[in-house]
């Protein structure tokens, strides 16, 4: 089945003149992709790709901190203020460094390609990771969670969530873009259909004494994607960035 490409037609064009405009001054432009396939008796019955719109702020909070040696600073999750918003809706504002994005385990660093740190979350594990959802709220900058998380489980709406995926890096010579696609199965065993509008990209920290999980972006998904029973679903993240040289 050939993958089906949503990303509207105006849309598409100004991701590509912003990467456009990104080359010729010489500042790498990131981007990012996300794939839906879905896969009923060994055979995949949809299958689409879109643009990922929506890294919130805790991400480009984050990347400030690590460009600018600042500690995080505030009580609030807003604008103008240097903070962490964990996924169950604490705000982290002491005066203190923070890191997400990389392995850690046991306050040192571990390997950032490594189960159960960073976005490879292991089976059944949604302390991090690729996690989907039911919820089609708006898009939210300021977004610290899916509306509706599917948990893990084989009961009525629930999901069979695997190990994440090897994270696979690939170089592209001719245009000078490295990639790295981050890729998770999901397992309908409820005995009923579900229907997936959201997904989220979640990671462990280490916020000085505590190893939180962070939403790092979320994609309301269009068209939704029903998965039927016994269905296997595979989401993937492709996240591009072309160098100047």
């Amino acid at each position: 089945m050939t993958c089906n490409y949503t990303e509207p037609k105006q849309s598409e064009k100004d991701y590509r003149e912003m990467a456009k405009l990104g080359r010729e001054l010489g500042i790498p432009v990131p981007e990012c992709f996300l794939e839906m396939q879905v896969i009923l008796k060994g055979k995949t019955i949809h299958h689409h790709k879109q643009r990922s719109h929506s890294w919130t702020r805790n991400a480009y909070n984050c990347l400030f901190t690590q460009l600018t040696a600042k500690n995080f600073s505030g009580s609030t999750f807003e604008g103008g203020v240097l903070t962490m918003k964990y996924n169950t809706g604490t705000v982290y504002g002491p005066n203190y460094a923070g890191t997400i994005l990389s392995g850690i385990r046991n306050y040192a660093p571990g390997d950032s390609e490594g189960l159960n740190t960073s976005y490879r979350a292991d089976t059944g594990n949604l302390t991090s990771g690729i996690i989907v959802g039911s919820g089609n709220n708006p898009e939210d900058f300021n977004g610290y969670n899916l509306q509706t998380p599917i948990i893990e489980g084989a009961s009525a709406g629930k999901l069979n969530y695997s190990a994440h995926l090897a994270n696979v890096r690939a170089w592209d010579a001719g245009t000078k873009t490295m990639s790295a696609a981050i890729a998770r199965y999901m397992n309908n065993n409820s005995g009923g259909d579900i229907t997936i509008r959201e997904v989220g990209q979640f990671t462990r920290g280490m916020l000085y004494s505590q190893f939180p999980t962070l939403m790092v972006g979320r994609d309301v998904l269009s068209p939704e994607v029903t998965l039927p029973n016994s269905g296997q679903l595979k989401v993937t993240y492709t996240i591009a960035l072309t160098y100047p040289e």
